[in-house]
């Protein structure tokens, strides 16, 4: 059982409240037992202070609170920037678009995927098998096959660029496909594997 401490707990008795208009941060301001201007600040719906400082000066507490409600102020206007464009943006992809992951530790290991089907900004895939080409010990090329399934339909939200896999949680990127006589080719991929 987890107990969270409320946030009046931290603030000393007699300690002024100082809200910042235009973003979420509040700050208050006391003097120490020794007579020191201090301040503790908290963010959002943070129960525990950003930081709990004294000064030399009352101006130097006021020039760090103030800093503290600007840097807030960044930090909460770059969230709604990012919602707003993620709202605003359009799945680009299609059914036949094929995605691949890069991952490993001391190996290379890709992943295929196809898009099956989309559904507004989901996409149904399924991982596809790949061809291998051995170009030196134990490493070679690998590129994907579409229409090739090995697993089952799943769905996944779209971003910008790609998706997280299913299962591990890779990031699968967009393969663009070169187009020759008509057809979608895929460039070989590095692969290796050390036993």
């Amino acid at each position: 059982m987890r107990f969270a401490i409320p946030r009046e707990c931290h603030v000393p008795a007699g300690a002024i409240c100082v809200r910042d208009r235009q973003s979420s941060a509040i700050a208050y301001a006391y003097t120490t037992a020794d007579g020191q201007p201090a301040a503790l600040v908290f963010a959002g719906k943070s129960l525990k202070p950003a930081w709990r400082f004294r000064f030399a000066s009352t101006t130097a507490r006021e020039k760090r609170v103030r800093a503290f409600f600007a840097a807030i102020q960044r930090v909460e206007q770059a969230r709604r920037d990012k919602r707003a464009e993620r709202s605003a943006w359009v799945n680009p992809y299609k059914a036949g678009d094929v995605f691949s992951t890069c991952w490993g530790y001391d190996q290379t290991n890709r992943e295929y995927f196809q898009v099956t089907e989309v559904r507004g900004k989901h996409l149904i895939v399924r991982r596809i098998r790949s061809g291998y080409v051995e170009t030196q010990w134990l490493a070679g090329v690998a590129t994907p096959l579409p229409g090739d399934f090995i697993g089952q339909p799943q769905r996944v939200l779209a971003q910008p660029g790609g998706f997280r896999a299913p299962g591990n949680k890779q990031w699968a990127s967009y393969d663009a496909p070169k187009m020759v006589a008509g057809v979608p080719t895929y460039a070989a991929s590095h692969v290796s594997s050390y036993h």
